[in-house]
């Protein structure tokens, strides 16, 4: 499953490529893609083989969990994300998230996760977002690895996802590590 109000640096153009390539391996892989295209986005995926897509479109946040339980995996390979809901939603339901390490998604993750992510090597500099051309393209067969790796244990990679979700993300906790944390910056 893959999350989102897209933007071209969602990169879900490299998505669709993903699962292409890992339709060679997966004969039933399916990308479910809920969430809203923006102009340039659509434009992006126009020529690529979608026959492996199916879009649901923007969803009403109560039809959510039950995609997210279908789903085996969701790839977040979004760059400039700083704090993805999405992703926190994902493993909450026990999804691990595929994702590359340059993104706020790999501090949701976790660094026990980290089997999880892809060392891209992005060099982060201005980009213009609205430029296809300017957004990195993903490694596939990296990507294919990574994916392959939790597929061959999805069991305990998802309980290892809710296990974050419950332990590190719970808005309780987070809660109390901004206010400490604002409480630390106020005797500063």
């Amino acid at each position: 499953v893959s999350a989102s109000k897209y933007r071209v640096h969602k990169r879900l153009n490299e998505a669709i490529k993903l699962v292409n390539h890992l339709a060679q391996k997966i004969d039933k892989i399916r990308l479910h893609i809920l969430g809203e295209l923006d102009e340039i986005t659509s434009e992006s995926i126009i020529n690529l083989d979608k026959s492996r897509c199916i879009f649901h479109g923007r969803l009403h946040p109560s039809h959510l969990p039950s995609f997210y339980r279908m789903a085996h995996l969701q790839l977040h390979l979004s760059i400039f994300d700083p704090c993805p809901n999405v992703v926190a939603e994902g493993l909450a339901s026990g999804l691990p998230v595929v994702t590359p390490q340059e993104s706020g998604a790999y501090e949701l993750i976790g660094e026990e996760n980290h089997i999880w992510s892809v060392k891209e090597g992005l060099e982060l500099k201005y980009r213009r977002l609205h430029m296809l051309q300017e957004i990195p393209k993903i490694d596939l067969e990296v990507y294919t690895n990574v994916i392959s790796k939790i597929l061959d244990n999805l069991e305990y990679h998802k309980n290892q996802a809710r296990r974050r979700a419950t332990q590190e993300l719970d808005i309780k906790k987070v809660s109390t590590k901004y206010s400490e944390f604002i409480n630390r910056m106020k005797k500063i």
